[in-house]
């Protein structure tokens, strides 16, 4: 009798437990995503919640969860987790599961069986750019993987963009960014293709941005197709103050722009008298303006390579002149101030410029 009692009350605790065990499974269960979601969709989406907030000019702190379902083979390269670190980026609190088709968990992603490697690319002799790298080990259809990480930038230069728009044949049930910023910070942002923020005010005076998209079919890629800043749900956000490794900026203007490069530069720009000596026995007065600067360009270019050293702010400042001159190598931004240091010495007007080459992203100058 008392074995029966045992019984009954065990099986009374397993009917308790069952309606919040099966929530618990099916949360990311495949046959919960809306039909419309799987036309054209090799993945979706289940949820991408994104939480930025400006600390201060030189402190941002970023937190994402991430849940995807991949339903066929042509999906699984979207289920790695991949993200970059460096000096001025740092992630922690890293966090992977793996779900089966019901939603039920299969394993979770121990820390030692989270990749950790050099970023460093085939044009670089060295940069301090590493990355995080999960593969989930799952080839059973469909399947999901959750992501849930911190990331900390050191400044806020970096302030990244946020794209709802996760690539093609790709759906998205539910995707949300929430930016805040303290009440005397000026964050700039602009909408593409995406509802307007909702703004609000915590108790304690913070700027509270917030942005969603629900149930966004996958889209196809086809030739000739806009742009995707032409159609794709995103929101492009800029700060305007900043701190990055000891150097103040704004970019509120182009101007301010323009003033904080120059401040990277400042004394960048000195070449060795011997070296000036030997391009200026190079040029004589029979020479056309031209081809002076013709034959100072010809020199710079002989002389030096190209190699890409990028540390902590060697991706925005430029090795000094003195240091090209002496190395004969440098990067885009190091051998545009050495030929501009040249071609000033020589008594030319020169200008270090921000250019961008090939295929990149739409800018939009008024912002």
């Amino acid at each position: 009798m008392k074995l029966l009692r045992t019984f009954n009350l065990l099986a009374t605790c397993l009917l308790f437990l069952q309606p919040l065990a099966s929530k618990t499974v099916a949360e990311y269960a495949a046959s919960a995503i809306p039909k419309e979601l799987l036309t054209n969709a090799d993945a979706v989406v289940r949820e991408k919640s994104t939480r930025v907030e400006v600390v201060d000019v030189d402190k941002v702190v970023m937190t994402e969860k991430y849940v995807l379902t991949i339903l066929k083979e042509s999906g699984k390269p979207k289920s790695y987790f991949t993200e970059y670190y460096s000096k001025f980026v740092s992630l922690s609190d890293i966090e992977a599961n793996v779900y089966d088709k019901d939603g039920k968990k299969l394993r979770r992603i121990k820390m030692e069986d989270i990749e950790d490697y050099s970023a460093i690319s085939g044009i670089s002799l060295y940069d301090d750019q590493r990355v995080k790298y999960i593969d989930p080990m799952e080839n059973t259809y469909p399947f999901t993987v959750e992501f849930t990480f911190e990331r900390k930038l050191k400044t806020a230069y970096y302030l990244n963009n946020w794209y709802a728009f996760e690539g093609y044949n790709t759906s998205v049930q539910f995707a949300s960014c929430e930016l805040i910023a303290p009440a005397d910070y000026e964050v700039r942002w602009q909408e593409r293709n995406l509802e307007k923020a909702k703004i609000t005010t915590s108790d304690d005076g913070k700027k509270i941005y917030t942005w969603q998209l629900r149930n966004y079919e996958a889209p196809t890629h086809e030739p000739l197709s806009a742009p995707l800043e032409n159609w794709g749900p995103m929101v492009v956000i800029a700060p305007t103050r900043f701190e990055i490794d000891g150097y103040e900026g704004t970019l509120d203007s182009w101007s301010s722009l323009g003033k904080f490069c120059y401040e990277l530069n400042k004394d960048r720009g000195i070449v060795p008298p011997e070296t000036l000596e030997k391009v200026k026995s190079l040029l004589n007065d029979d020479m056309s303006e031209y081809d002076k600067i013709q034959t100072i360009y010809h020199y710079a270019q002989q002389k030096n390579r190209y190699i890409n050293i990028a540390i902590g702010i060697g991706g925005l400042q430029p090795f000094p002149a003195e240091t090209v001159d002496r190395l004969s190598y440098g990067d885009c931004k190091a051998l545009s101030n050495y030929t501009a240091s040249l071609l000033r010495a020589c008594g030319f007007t020169a200008h270090y410029t921000l250019a961008g080459a090939g295929e990149h992203d739409f800018l939009d100058p008024g912002f």
